[in-house]
């Protein structure tokens, strides 16, 4: 009974501080805050976890890890690129939906060691993960044969300035409408007229 009740409040906890800190950011959101959304103590909280940084880095863990393995899934998929490239779009989109830029900045400018570890670690799977379907793709014709993958790779990689960027991000009414327009350009700049 007290394992399942444990896990019970690491699920909860874990779900509240997705939510307040995918919003507000690491910096503004509270101990306290994530034990309230979640329906548990502070004692609670701290038998299950160090610190505040620490549910974060969590929450940031268990996203990426279920966004690169539906990633995987998807592109096992036997259907045409164009389709899996709608996919991955949506994939994007439901994944994204909620981040605010504070929790970008947190992990791209101002975040602790730890996060940006985990994000890169990540980071350097998916894109090379990314980086081998792209070249797959592309001797399959489902990608323009005069796209220069490596300068796409190095685009890609520029692109978490781009989301931290005031004067950018100032011209969208969320952070969420910035990373699509992102992902649309990248994704359908790059097929062919077959993969449309």
């Amino acid at each position: 009974m007290e394992s399942r009740e444990k896990n019970k409040s690491y699920l909860s906890i874990i779900s509240a501080a997705r939510d307040l800190l995918w919003k507000f950011g690491i910096k503004k959101v509270t101990v306290e805050e994530i034990c309230q959304e979640a329906g548990v103590s502070k004692m609670t909280f701290y038998r299950l976890f160090v610190n505040k940084a620490d549910v974060a880095e969590k929450v940031l863990s268990g996203e990426l890890e279920a966004g690169l393995s539906t990633y995987k899934g998807i592109m096992r998929l036997d259907a045409p690129y164009g389709e899996k490239v709608r996919q991955l779009i949506k994939l994007k989109h439901d994944s994204t939906r909620g981040i605010g830029s504070e929790f970008l900045k947190d992990i791209y400018q101002n975040g602790d060691g730890n996060l940006r570890r985990v994000f890169e670690e990540y980071s350097k799977q998916s894109t090379r993960l990314f980086r081998e379907d792209l070249i797959e793709a592309q001797k399959s014709g489902w990608i323009r044969a005069d796209l220069n993958i490596d300068f796409l790779m190095y685009v890609l990689n520029d692109m978490s300035n781009k989301l931290v960027d005031e004067h950018l991000s100032g011209i969208y009414p969320n952070t969420q409408d910035l990373i699509m327009e992102l992902t649309n350009l990248i994704f359908y700049g790059i097929l062919s007229d077959t993969s449309k």
